[in-house]
């Protein structure tokens, strides 16, 4: 392999991270799709998991915090979603590099 290409997959192993705290619902532990925040705390949550929360475990409190929480308390967080689902092309992007060194190897 040229030196070139080492670099690159030097890098393209650098740059893999770890999925950041605040792209994981507190919920579910998985990255959220549509997150929500709860407009008194700041707490962000994805939407599916807090309305099962709410309607259908029926409770009217912020899981986190125990402060009242009702659906108009919520709001879509869209700069969040947006730095999500530009972390997740660029994990996309790496992975198919990765792919494409490793095949390059064959």
């Amino acid at each position: 392999m040229n030196s070139s290409m080492n670099s690159i997959m030097n890098n393209s192993n650098s740059s893999m991270s770890s999925t950041p705290d605040h792209f994981l619902c507190p919920l579910t532990l998985e990255v959220m799709e549509h997150p929500v925040t709860h407009k008194e705390t700041g707490n962000t949550f994805e939407k599916g998991a807090i309305f099962e929360w709410m309607f259908v475990h029926q409770k009217t409190t912020c899981p986190l915090t125990r402060q009242p929480l009702r659906p108009s308390d919520l709001e879509d967080n869209d700069v969040l979603k947006y730095m999500i689902d530009q972390w997740k092309d660029v994990e996309e992007m790496e992975m198919r590099l990765e792919q494409i060194i490793a095949s390059s190897r064959r």
